[in-house]
């Protein structure tokens, strides 16, 4: 190792930041690098290596799309993030915590079928950054080590970089954040994208790729990811999470949900012609205009990080420039009756089954259901396609709770046999 990457070692040690760090299918060079300078212990939270198939599951809490993907680099960083929040002192500052996740499929004993490529992703408080750089794997001069070696220095780069963007922002050496850059915060994220980043570290070759995009979060964003997480820092534990309303002509702004409200709630990964056409029909039947909302948290995955939640949030107001996008922290149907009370909910027939399954509600399944009655909630089910079978309402046993606020949209009328999943196989990395 040369002697300016130990530099670089030793002043991210120097510096306020803790870090926790996910790598699998390489990069563990860069937790050797970073434990082998003095002073890891002062920066390292956390370091693992879920190297199996099984272990990323267990690690993400589901099976990924694809194990070498952007996607699965930046919810890992989340993942570690969240992890640096729960280990970190109750004093820190979670500003200054990083969630470091690297996934890579590299030059291995067998020929693979795709390419040589890295995803490393840096998720913040206020920021994500995600880096990809694919190698030319006809080189002769790739091997497994000098590819482990360019992923760990790319790894060490994108830290420092994320350092000195704490340290802009908290003034330190004397730099301010940019105010330009702070303005345009109040009002929206800001998404930067470069080619060939850290080209003078860390040279890229004219024949492989390398870009890095960043998304800088509004605090509003934060407030909607982290307000009541579970953590030792105090700084986000108690106040109620907002809801944000997102529209293609004016942007977000935080806003109390009105009353009697209709919601068509998903995941929209992605957005597709079957979501659009129930929106419109939902509509159409209820007589009044139907929202769509994106709960950036999950009961059994990490949060979704910024640059998955603009992506989405975007592509959604695309497909539908007229909707309204509501984003919440609302995994579940007696949170989302608590933000939107009286509100009629648009969903399809497979998640209405779970959602009056009683496995889901371990305090008391009737005390829930007889809470989502209570808050007014009503419920428009449309049938769905499942494993080659219709599934309708007639086919669920409704709890008399709800018995008489459902309603249903038959295969007669629409049928969505559209699948998100198989959508995103499709444009699947092996």
């Amino acid at each position: 190792m040369r002697t300016s990457w130990q530099d670089m070692i030793r002043d991210i040690h120097a510096s306020p930041i803790k870090i926790s760090i996910t790598a699998t299918g390489g990069g563990t060079q860069a937790i050797a690098l970073l434990t082998a300078i003095p002073g890891a212990s002062q920066t390292i939270l956390n370091a693992s290596v879920p190297y199996s198939f099984a272990a990323v599951d267990r690690e993400l809490g589901h099976t990924p799309d694809s194990y070498c993907s952007p996607a699965t680099a930046a919810e890992l960083a989340m993942k570690a993030y969240i992890n640096a929040r729960e280990l970190a002192a109750p004093d820190t500052d979670p500003n200054s915590l990083i969630g470091i996740g690297v996934t890579a499929s590299l030059a291995t004993g067998r020929v693979k079928r795709g390419e040589h490529r890295v995803f490393i992703a840096a998720q913040s408080r206020l920021t994500c950054s995600l880096l990809s750089h694919v190698f030319n794997k006809e080189r002769n001069d790739r091997t497994r080590a000098t590819e482990e070696r360019i992923v760990a220095r790319l790894t060490l780069a994108l830290l420092k970089q994320r350092i000195h963007h704490f340290c802009q922002n908290n003034a330190c050496n004397g730099v301010p954040f940019p105010d330009c850059l702070k303005e345009k915060l109040n009002v929206a994220p800001v998404l930067v994208k470069s080619r060939h980043p850290f080209g003078r570290s860390v040279p890229c070759p004219e024949d492989e790729s390398r870009s890095c995009t960043t998304l800088f979060a509004p605090e509003y964003w934060a407030s909607l990811l982290f307000t009541n997480f579970t953590t030792r820092s105090s700084d986000e534990s108690t106040s109620q999470p907002p809801a944000l309303l997102w529209r293609k002509t004016n942007g977000i702004c935080q806003t109390e949900p009105s009353p009697g409200l209709a919601l068509f709630s998903g995941s929209f990964n992605p957005i597709h012609r079957g979501h659009i056409a129930i929106q419109k029909i939902a509509s159409q039947v209820l007589n009044q205009q139907v929202a769509f909302e994106l709960p950036v948290r999950n009961a059994d995955k990490p949060p979704l990080n910024y640059l998955e939640l603009y992506a989405r949030g975007t592509a959604l107001l695309r497909a539908a420039p007229n909707a309204e996008l509501w984003l919440t922290s609302c995994p579940l149907f007696l949170d989302k009756i608590k933000m939107f009370p009286k509100a009629t909910f648009v969903l399809g027939a497979d998640t209405f089954e779970r959602l009056v399954m009683p496995c889901y509600y371990p305090s008391g399944f009737n005390a829930a259901m007889t809470a989502l009655a209570q808050g007014g909630a009503r419920f428009l089910v449309f049938a769905r396609m499942m494993n080659g079978n219709v599934r309708s309402l007639n086919q669920i046993t409704v709890p008399d709770a709800l018995r008489d606020r459902c309603s249903e949209i038959p295969a007669s009328v629409f049928l969505d046999n559209i699948s998100s999943t198989e959508i995103r196989k499709k444009f699947r990395q092996y």
